[in-house]
């Protein structure tokens, strides 16, 4: 699917966050480099939500946000977005704790994040670009932009 440049960083970094669902999913193929104990994945996971996943959501979250004060037409997708972004940061401090459960526990995880990723690419994005103006598109390039 074609993006616009704004959202196309956003776009690309799902790739990353899909190959790790693949990953944690239960009996997932091996990924040349990637880990393949419980405890290498595990340890993945929490590297990337450091490292990509928590600055991805606050790039994410910081559109959102600018798009619940022009207008009140992304809100019901932006509350999902919001409410799916809590419900990951929830699920990994709860991996973090570790359960006699994990592989499952890693599996829904894995679910979670998948369906997350293919919503905001398959609808919400495509949705952003239908609706918003030229103007709109660069702020959302310089909100993105602006990683922390």
């Amino acid at each position: 699917m074609k993006r616009d440049p704004a959202i196309a960083p956003l776009s690309r970094e799902h790739h990353t966050s899909l190959i790790l669902a693949q990953i944690l999913k239960k009996n997932a193929p091996e990924y040349k480099d990637l880990p393949v104990t419980t405890e290498g994945k595990l340890k993945y996971l929490f590297e990337l939500m450091e490292t990509h996943l928590g600055p991805h959501f606050r790039a994410e979250e910081r559109i959102m946000e600018y798009l619940d004060d022009r207008t009140d037409l992304f809100k019901p997708m932006n509350d999902r977005i919001y409410h799916e972004h809590k419900l990951i940061r929830e699920a990994v401090l709860s991996l973090q704790k570790g359960s006699a459960t994990i592989i499952d526990d890693m599996d829904d995880f894995a679910q979670l994040l998948e369906g997350h990723i293919r919503f905001e690419e398959r609808e919400y994005f495509q949705y952003l670009q239908d609706h918003l103006s030229e103007e709109e598109l660069q702020m959302v390039a310089k909100l993105e932009s602006q990683r922390g």
